[in-house]
């Protein structure tokens, strides 16, 4: 599993990621319909949840171990739909770092 943190957008709105980082997590393949952060609904194609701690944006790039175009080979990216998990309400962040994505 690879992320690579969101870091800004160009005037054009193509978005600048940061460095790709492995990461271990469960990825739990299941469809369901989620409500995105704008109000409309979309097909989550599976729940990602991360082993280690850290700090996760919407904007963030997503690319699952074992997703690869046929015809390019090239891995695809997973669009982050929203979060996912137990928030603590002490700190507002999630227990553990976990996030609905949508087919690439």
């Amino acid at each position: 599993m690879r992320h690579a943190p969101w870091v800004s957008q160009s005037t054009s709105g193509a978005p600048t990621y940061g460095t790709a980082v492995e990461r271990l997590a469960i990825v739990d393949y299941k469809q369901h319909i989620v409500r995105q952060a704008n109000g409309q609904d979309a097909v989550a194609v599976a729940t990602i949840t991360f082993l280690d701690d850290f700090e996760i944006d919407l904007r963030d790039r997503i690319t699952l171990p074992d997703t690869t175009d046929p015809g390019t080979n090239v891995p695809v990216t997973a669009p982050i739909l929203g979060y996912a998990g137990t928030l603590d309400p002490s700190t507002g962040r999630p227990y553990v770092p976990a996030v609905l994505v949508g087919s690439g």
